[in-house]
């Protein structure tokens, strides 16, 4: 279980098997799916596999998004591991807590404890959806720089799509 972490306004915290039922509100909202690379989820008894896969990844941190003083998740942020010496960033927000900055702040925060406690990270990737653009902008706030695109196939849609792929390399000291 990954530590705490507190910023001005959110609390990181380990997910746990008890999130799985906030999770799975926000994320079975066809809105929130639009730019993932798989359907909605329509089913709790469905998700929770998925969900549990999730947990047992040895090879993350995994933590809930909540605000301040409140233990109820808004979202998750995942730093997964993906090599000796790169790791990749994902997050998701529920869409009642769209456009507040609270994807940036989580995602600053994370990326500035990769800095101090994993020392053998020199990378961290990133990718979107090319039509998020909420998305872009979190990865750029965060320091973030588009490193190239590419047109990918995603069963979900008839045609290909476009995806952003985004990186921020260790600071120097």
């Amino acid at each position: 279980m990954p530590p705490a972490i507190k910023t001005s306004r959110l609390f990181l915290r380990g997910l746990e098997i008890s999130d799985l039922t906030a999770v799975f509100n926000y994320s079975s909202e066809p809105e929130y799916a639009q730019f993932l690379p798989y359907p909605s989820i329509t089913s709790i008894e469905d998700f929770k596999p998925i969900f549990q896969n999730i947990l047992g990844n040895e090879d993350s941190y995994l933590w809930a998004i909540c605000l301040k003083g409140e233990y109820q998740l808004i979202g998750m942020i995942e730093l997964s591991l993906e090599s000796l010496t790169e790791a990749s960033l994902h997050y998701e927000i529920d869409r009642q807590f769209w456009h507040k900055g609270f994807a940036t702040e989580a995602t600053q925060v994370v990326i500035t404890w990769t800095w101090k406690n994993l020392p053998q990270i020199a990378h961290i990737n990133a990718d979107t959806h090319s039509a998020n653009l909420g998305s872009q902008r979190v990865m750029e706030k965060s320091g973030m720089n588009r490193i190239k695109t590419e047109i990918v196939t995603w069963d979900k849609y008839p045609e290909p799509v476009e995806v952003l792929y985004y990186q921020i390399d260790r600071p120097i000291s």
